[in-house]
């Protein structure tokens, strides 16, 4: 027998995905000509990448999947590439300005990870983002035909299940440990199990590589036998343990 305690009801959660989606279904109102962007506000922009030189100035162009016509920005920091967002802080509509920013290691674009770039932004537009009031009129937006108490019970039913998992996580988790400690010493685990949890290791092992920028080439590499066979025997003494 194991004890779990079992989590109150998340209410940061659910203000969390509340807020989402007023954020999603947010009104946009354009604002004046001489308005310098904010934090919070939405821009529509054209922006074209350049590699940068050493010197800080434009080089070659990059991909076109690093830039774009009519593209829609909220300045909210995290957005795209770090500093991008805070580069834009204070433009108004019509205003063109040159950003520098570094490509995160873990980029969309393998071959951008890491390197610097500068990004030639033509701002047109400058909103704002105005939050609707949580009514039916707002559920509707989320659903068609969905009410108020109709999104407060499916919202709820998100932040319990997802509660749920994490106590069954964590009842897993302890009735694991004590069953470690129950089995006899001289226990074997079953050559099949061991295999079945280094594949899963493996397989995730590749899936962490590629999130980490890992081109398709490189991780076709280290999909071989030998690599295979070492990563078992290397990791089944710890499935073991």
């Amino acid at each position: 027998q194991v004890s779990v305690e079992k989590e109150p009801f998340n209410q940061d959660a659910y203000d969390k995905a509340l807020l989402t989606l007023r954020e999603q279904n947010c009104d946009l109102e354009e604002a004046e000509g001489s308005h310098q962007a904010q934090e919070g506000n939405q821009l529509l922009i054209d922006m074209a990448g350049f590699s940068a030189k050493p010197d800080g100035g434009k080089g070659e162009p990059l991909p076109a999947v690093a830039g774009g016509e009519g593209v829609e920005l909220h300045l909210k920091p995290g957005k795209f590439m770090p500093g991008l967002v805070e580069g834009l802080i204070g433009i108004r509509a019509g205003e063109t300005r040159d950003i520098t920013v570094t490509f995160p290691q873990r980029s969309s674009v393998p071959q951008l990870a890491g390197k610097a770039a500068v990004f030639e932004v033509s701002c047109s537009k400058v909103q704002r983002r105005i939050l609707p009031e949580v009514d039916d009129a707002f559920a509707a937006r989320v659903k068609t035909g969905m009410s108020c108490a109709e999104l407060d019970e499916k919202l709820r039913e998100g932040v319990e299940a997802e509660s749920e998992a994490n106590f069954r996580k964590a009842a897993h988790r302890k009735l694991e440990q004590a069953l470690v400690k129950a089995l006899p010493a001289e226990f074997e685990v079953p050559d099949t199990l061991l295999e079945q949890v280094s594949k899963d290791r493996f397989a995730g092992m590749l899936a962490d590589a590629q999130q980490r920028g890992a081109s398709e080439e490189q991780i076709k590499e280290l999909i071989t036998k030998e690599n295979y066979a070492r990563y078992l025997k290397m990791t089944a003494p710890m499935s073991a343990i």
